[in-house]
């Protein structure tokens, strides 16, 4: 296997455990060396070879490229229309966030690791089967002769298995792992769908719950991309015709009735002059440039609110803003954030950021943990909502800079019935008190749960009981 590329120019060797990667560079290569502890192969590579490859051959791996996909793909297709007992399976795969290997640690390194992946992937799939590299950490499968499902898992656990074995490299453990769609020709084809799209909405269906693992494809999961597709179709409209409209959930002292703050909610009107909520668009929120682009205009209409209040002399309160998980997929959330506020000239304090207790569970803590301590410096408040819905940790609430928990509307409407959440809405409270925390209860629609919560000790509560979610001007004129 030629393993040279015009950029990566040396030495290679692999070890059967565990892959050690070096680079060093000299006046006329660059080379890598994973270090066998056992039985090793070696390879001498000289940039002559590199002329050599194919049109059709990734220069990185060696391994058959996207034309030659496409042919191998069309000649599977031709084969199984003349037997028309034929079939085959399809496996998509991409690592996950590996995104973040090349910022830590280069892209040369990441890219040695792809290719000591894949080579470890070749080592160990039958002969039959076809694995193709399409593009950067995107890998696809074609394996023949398959006509169930327990082929296509048997063969992820097989590429699974190889993948995961962790790589060293600078005395530093690095681990890998992959998300798979799967889908099988013809069973899964339609006159509007081929196998590739199906198993891409395998796959897309699979991150949409979690990265990681394999997801197959069920006609059902063309439906819900329909739907994905036109939410994303409906964002992008708010977008492009400036739409985005916030209203102002106002928050209240429980003891007293004092106005103690606003949670800005986003909001927009649609062709009919229609009230329209987040949920039709839920599923942008899950896709990074939608998600900031949303985040980036909300943010400047709640700012530009603030600021006019602020001129205007009028007695402001903290205004809360949601961000969404994906929203810290790139390491600039704080600045960003920051920089829009001093635009505006807004003090600090009176911003609060909610987080979900979701995004606690997402890759890339370490961007998160940064972006959420350096807003706590720069006197930014954070809070936890729907506290007690995800994988709670007290762990995580040590951490991680929280000043406010809150509790899920669900648990507060649900207390009055039922006694297990009752004990943990009482539990949240008595938690956040001992830990110096502010609590606040969320959905409170009647005076029985107001009182139920007063009597537990929660102080600040947000509802329909008080207020639904006002304008701009209504909101103004509740400050007045």
């Amino acid at each position: 296997m030629n393993l040279m590329t015009p950029r990566h120019l040396g030495c290679y060797e692999l070890d059967s455990k565990v892959d050690r990667i070096r680079l060093h560079k000299t006046a006329h290569h660059l080379a890598v060396h994973p270090l066998s502890e056992n039985i090793s192969h070696q390879y001498n590579v000289h940039i002559e070879d590199v002329a050599e490859h194919s049109t059709e051959i990734d220069a990185l791996t060696g391994l058959p490229d996207q034309s030659g996909f496409n042919k191998k793909l069309n000649l599977m297709m031709r084969e199984c229309q003349i037997k028309l007992d034929e079939s085959f399976g399809l496996i998509l795969f991409d690592f996950d966030y590996f995104n973040q290997i090349n910022s830590n640690h280069g892209h040369l390194v990441g890219d040695q690791i792809l290719k000591t992946l894949a080579e470890r992937v070749q080592r160990v799939l039958p002969q039959e089967v076809f694995f193709t590299r399409l593009g950067s950490d995107e890998f696809a499968l074609l394996i023949p002769h398959i006509h169930s499902d327990a082929y296509l898992i048997e063969t992820y656990a097989l590429i699974h298995q190889e993948i995961s074995r962790p790589i060293e490299y600078l005395d530093q453990i690095i681990e890998s792992n992959i998300s798979a769609g799967c889908a099988i020709y013809p069973r899964d084809v339609t006159d509007t769908m081929n196998v590739v799209q199906a198993a891409n909405i395998a796959l897309c269906r699979l991150k949409l719950s979690g990265r990681g693992g394999y997801c197959i494809f069920k006609r059902e999961m063309q439906i819900e991309q329909n739907v994905i597709a036109q939410q994303f179709n409906c964002a992008r409209y708010i977008l492009r015709h400036n739409l985005i409209c916030p209203f102002y959930q106002p928050k209240f002292n429980l003891k007293n009735g004092q106005l103690t703050g606003f949670e800005a909610l986003l909001r927009w009107y649609d062709q009919h002059d229609q009230l329209q909520l987040p949920r039709r668009i839920k599923n942008a929120f899950e896709d990074y440039n939608l998600a900031s682009r949303l985040s980036e205009i909300m943010q400047l209409r709640v700012f530009r609110d603030m600021a006019e209040w602020i001129d205007q002399g009028l007695d402001m309160v903290p205004v809360s803003i949601n961000a969404a998980p994906v929203e810290f997929l790139k390491d600039n959330y704080a600045e960003l954030l920051l920089d829009r506020l001093d635009r505006f000239n807004i003090p600090h304090s009176l911003v609060e950021i909610e987080i979900t207790e979701h995004l606690l569970d997402e890759h890339g803590k370490a961007y998160i943990s940064r972006a959420l301590n350096k807003l706590k410096h720069e006197g930014i408040r954070i809070a936890l909502d729907d506290f007690g819905t995800g994988h709670s940790s007290l762990t995580r609430l040590a951490n991680l800079p929280v000043d406010c928990l809150k509790i899920d509307c669900d648990f507060v409407q649900r207390m009055e019935q039922e006694k297990l959440i009752f004990a943990i809405v009482q539990s949240i409270i008595s938690m956040s008190s001992n830990l110096g925390i502010d609590v606040v209860a969320e959905g409170i629609e009647n005076v029985h749960q107001l009182e139920l919560l007063k009597q537990q000790g929660c102080e600040i509560g947000q509802g329909f009981l008080f207020s639904h979610a006002l304008a701009p001007a209504e909101a103004k004129a509740l400050l007045s």
